[in-house]
C-alpha cells in the first residue's frame, strides 16, 4: 500500500491571540510541527510527507525540517483558506511521487498520532475508498 501525508499548516492561529502560529511553538524544547511530523516519519510505510505552510514561512520551515533529520518531508506554499491549502499540498505530492494508494490529511497541529490510528485509518481507506477520525 502507498500511503503518502499531508499536513496542512498554513494557519496563523488567530484564535490563540499569539504572535507565533501554535505548531511553531515550542513545546518540551520541540517545535510542535515537529512532533507532529515525526508521527508519521517513524512509520516505514508512509513514503512521503507533504507540509503546507504559508509563503512566509517556507524556508523557516524547509531548515526546520532538516534540522530534525526528517528526510521523507517536502514543503510547499499554502493558500489563504484550509481546503485551498490541503490542495496546494496534494499538486505537491503529485510532483514527488506518480501515485498513492492512501492520502492522509492530518492537521499539522495535533501532534499526537499513534501508529495504530494511523494503520487502522490508512487500512480503512484502503476498503472504503476513504476514512476519517475525530
Amino acid at each position: 500500500m502507498k500511503v503518502d501525508v499531508v499536513l496542512p499548516a498554513a494557519g496563523s492561529s488567530e484564535r490563540m491571540n499569539l504572535p507565533t502560529a501554535k505548531q511553531f511553538l515550542k513545546v518540551l524544547g520541540s517545535h510542535i510541527l515537529a512532533y507532529t511530523v515525526d508521527c508519521f516519519h517513524r512509520l516505514s510505510w508512509v513514503r512521503h510527507i507533504v507540509v503546507v505552510v504559508g509563503a512566509d514561512q517556507l524556508e523557516f520551515t524547509r531548515e526546520l525540517m532538516a534540522s530534525y533529520g526528517f528526510n521523507r518531508v517536502v514543503v510547499c506554499s499554502g493558500s489563504h483558506t484550509r481546503h485551498r491549502s490541503i490542495f496546494c499540498g496534494l499538486k505537491a505530492l503529485k510532483s514527488e511521487c506518480s501515485s498513492s494508494d492512501v492520502v492522509i490529511i492530518h492537521d499539522a497541529a495535533r501532534p499526537f498520532v499513534s501508529e495504530q490510528v494511523a494503520t487502522a485509518v490508512a487500512e480503512a481507506a484502503m476498503t472504503h475508498g476513504a476514512a476519517g477520525m475525530t
